[in-house]
Formats: structure tokens, sequence, C-alpha cells
């Protein structure tokens, strides 16, 4: 396993060319793949799939709000660096109605910044030449002496850092409702046994909701003891469904 600095070193002495796509830098994906394989063909990746609670298993994972990501893992001699990157137009904004096509080409734009992360074309992720940046720029007047719009950039601007679960972004309204759409699902639980292991393989993440969202917290814990005090303490045979009847 070669160490993070050697791999850094050799490959951000390399020049990949950039293009051009309205204001934005970027590098073509294959490129990039070209490139690596040169230095590194023993390259691995994957892109993480979400279990979504009406659509199930996604490429990407669907925010409350309609926008969504895609997020993926690249292992280089046994160095692994994820990466995410929103869905977004061409003005960097975050979509809400993306299609399979946007989802497809967000991804190999995210193995690309994910690369970029080993040193392969880390210059065009820096300062003004960020062609994936997530966050727009935003059009503020100045008081009381600017006399036209100033442009500023959002990276500029505090904001607060994004929850993460597993290393990844994590939302509070995304896992209520998708621990909501599972106890009506049809991988809902049938016994107050099956209630207590959802609650158990969730915990780390009620303890995120605790923190960020009590008020929803609480409203969840009151739900899931509902849905416990509603079902049997076991599985009901069909031979004892067929006595009681």
């Amino acid at each position: 396993m070669a160490d993070k600095e050697s791999i850094w070193s050799k490959l951000n002495s390399v020049t990949v060319e950039k293009d051009k796509k309205g204001q934005f830098d970027y590098v073509s994906w294959t490129d990039m793949w070209q490139e690596i394989h040169l230095h590194y063909p023993e390259i691995q990746f994957e892109f993480k799939e979400f279990d979504h609670p009406v659509h199930g298993l996604m490429d990407c994972m669907v925010y409350p709000n309609g926008t969504a990501s895609v997020h993926s893992k690249v292992t280089i001699d046994g160095l692994t660096h994820p990466m995410w990157l929103a869905i977004t137009d061409f003005n960097n904004r975050a979509k809400k109605d993306w299609d399979v096509v946007d989802v497809a080409n967000t991804k190999m734009r995210c193995l690309v910044k994910n690369i970029s992360l080993f040193g392969l074309g880390a210059h065009v992720y820096r300062g003004e030449d960020i062609a994936d940046r997530e966050a727009p720029t935003a059009v503020v007047k100045l008081k009381p002496k600017a006399k036209k719009e100033e442009v500023i950039e959002m990276e500029d601007i505090p904001q607060d850092a994004p929850i993460l679960y597993e290393g990844k972004p994590w939302t509070t309204e995304f896992f209520v409702d998708s621990f909501k759409g599972t106890l009506v699902s049809d991988f809902k639980p049938t016994t107050k046994e099956g209630v207590t292991e959802m609650w158990q393989g969730a915990k780390e993440q009620f303890k995120l909701l605790s923190e960020h969202d009590s008020i929803a917290y609480d409203d969840l814990i009151k739900l899931l003891a509902k849905t416990k005090a509603d079902l049997p303490s076991r599985e009901i045979t069909t031979e004892e469904n067929k006595d009681e009847k």
C-alpha cells in the first residue's frame, strides 16, 4: 500500500487539459480515466446505492425537496477516498426535475472529482476553477455605497456544516420520511420485536435526530411506541389464526 503523499506527489505533477462549459472549467472523464490508468491501472471505483422508501434501490440520494446527489468511492493502491456531488443544472444549481441522464452524467463528474482527491487534476478545483462546486454564486446589493450588484461567492458566506452519518451527508427530513415510509411499506414490522429491531438498527440516526431536531425526534418516538403497542409480541401462526376464528 502506497502512502498518500507519494500518490499525491506523483499525480499532482501530471498536467491534464481542462475544457470549459459555460463559465466553469472541467476535465473530461475519458481524459481523466485514460491518464489515471497510465499511472495506476489497478484503480477501483464504485458508486453507492440508496434504498428509497418509495422507488426502492437508486443510484442517488434523494432529498425531501426533490434534489439529489450521487456518491462514489475510489481506491488506488490500497488508499480509498469517498466523494459526493449534487445533480445540478448548467448554472450549478441543484435540480429538482432531474432524470436518468442527469444521474449518469453526474456520476462521471463525481468520479473525476473523486480522482482529483489523489492529486490528478486537482488544479481544476482550486478557487475560481472549481467546476463542480455545489454552492452557486449569490447576487448581493451592497449598501449604501454600492452602485451596482456585486457577486459574492457563497463559499465566502458562513454556512452551517453538513450533518454526516457514516461519512455521508445526512438530513433529519430524509431520515424521518424514510423511517415513516418503512412503517407503512410492505417491509413494515409485524411484531413488537420487529419494531424493537428496527429501532436498534437506526439507533445512531435517532441520536443524530435528537441532537438536531428534538421535536421531530419526540414525534417519531411516539409513533414508534404506538406502532409497537398495536402489534402482537410474536407472529401468529396459521393454526392459531384458525382457532381464533
